[in-house]
């Protein structure tokens, strides 16, 4: 159980009886781990389609922009 338990990404493994605190506190974890990953994805996303609206040229001139001298 444990292994699936990491495998899921939970940051913990409890056993019963649970102590209801610190069952609280792992889920509230969970849930912001969560929040912020829904959120980079929700940025990411507005990039890769701001940068699918580009022009070849705008393209062109944003990757030399970015690139290392």
């Amino acid at each position: 159980m444990i292994v699936k338990t990491m495998k899921f990404g939970l940051p913990e493994f409890s056993t019963k009886p649970f102590d209801g605190k610190k069952l609280l506190d792992t889920v509230e974890q969970i849930l912001a781990g969560d929040s912020t990953r829904r959120k980079q994805k929700s940025e990411i996303s507005s990039l890769r389609a701001r940068f699918d609206r580009l022009t070849p040229d705008e393209r062109e001139v944003m990757g030399l922009a970015v690139s290392p001298s």
